[in-house]
């Protein structure tokens, strides 16, 4: 019985969306902004979404370990600078959603902006999510393509929810490679397996354990992910990059813990936290975006070549 049960969930759950579900997530998405009690954010959130379209960039694609043509978007600095950003979306999310309101603020400021699609969402092949134990990977991998372009490149990862803990798994990754200068984690969970336990309860119910050796066993079958890949609690404290860890207050999904479990681990001389307090999952720009442009100047600066 458990082993139907988590087989229908990550069928139901990890598997590439269904037209249906990416349009039932985007009106729970509007729902949440029009809840922030901000006037016209709604309008803004989407009028942003729809200007990546209309400006000029390069499809781009490299090819994953296990063989998936991902796909990007490049969009090259009007100064032609060195500094450059890659934009790791969420679960069920796109890049052009997570960064609407970011995007025309990191392009102020000098950047490159590679905005990616995680394996089985937008343009990117793939079947199955993997919460974050294969997309770090691939995230390595597409600052290795950033390196190809340009030899001095400074790049900064920076990820909402499953694309933060991708980038910070990808941070371990890249160790004291020099062309990695930052790390920006917006409510990241520290690995899928935390992530998916609580879910399930955590560890308060008696059968928990053996529930998630099922979890463990079926997810690595469905979707070639272990779901203790990364312990970002370990992969953090090598971390020596400029890092900044932000959180809502009010996350009900991932728990605003994670972070600062996160950032308590992290390794960096400069390593800065935030937490937005009326802010539910992935809601931190929208609810607190002056601070939240402060501390992205703060890490870019002495750090990012952006001009």
């Amino acid at each position: 019985m458990i082993n139907i049960i988590v087989n229908y969930f990550i069928n139901k759950y990890f598997r590439r969306q269904k037209p249906e579900d990416v349009l039932e997530y985007l009106d729970r998405f509007a729902v949440r902004l029009s809840e922030t009690g901000r006037p016209g954010i709604l309008d803004r959130y989407f009028e942003a979404e729809e200007s990546f379209a209309a400006l000029p960039h390069e499809d781009v694609s490299v090819i994953s370990a296990d063989g998936l043509t991902l796909r990007g978007r490049f969009y090259g600095s009007s100064g032609g600078g060195h500094g450059y950003v890659l934009l790791a979306h969420g679960f069920r999310s796109s890049g052009e959603r997570d960064f609407g309101l970011q995007f025309d603020f990191l392009r102020r400021c000098g950047l490159n902006i590679l905005v990616i699609d995680q394996r089985a969402h937008g343009d990117s092949e793939g079947e199955y999510v993997a919460l974050g134990s294969l997309e770090m990977k691939d995230v390595k991998l597409w600052t290795d393509y950033i390196k190809s372009r340009d030899a001095e490149a400074c790049i900064v990862l920076y990820g909402v929810s499953m694309g933060a803990t991708a980038c910070c798994g990808a941070a371990g990754l890249l160790g004291d490679d020099p062309a990695f200068r930052g790390l920006i984690a917006d409510c990241g969970f520290v690995s899928p397996h935390s992530l998916l336990r609580g879910f399930a309860g955590g560890e308060k119910k008696p059968f928990i354990n053996r529930f998630m050796k099922t979890v463990d066993r079926v997810f690595l079958r469905k979707t070639g992910g272990d779901t203790h890949t990364p312990d970002l609690l370990s992969v953090m404290k090598e971390v020596k990059a400029p890092a900044l860890f932000v959180h809502g207050g009010s996350d009900s999904f991932v728990p605003p813990d994670n972070t600062r479990r996160l950032f308590e681990a992290c390794g960096s001389a400069y390593k800065r936290l935030l937490t937005v307090e009326n802010a539910g999952h992935a809601e931190a720009f929208v609810r607190g975006e002056e601070e939240y442009r402060k501390e992205i100047e703060g890490l870019l600066s002495g750090n990012v070549t952006t001009v």
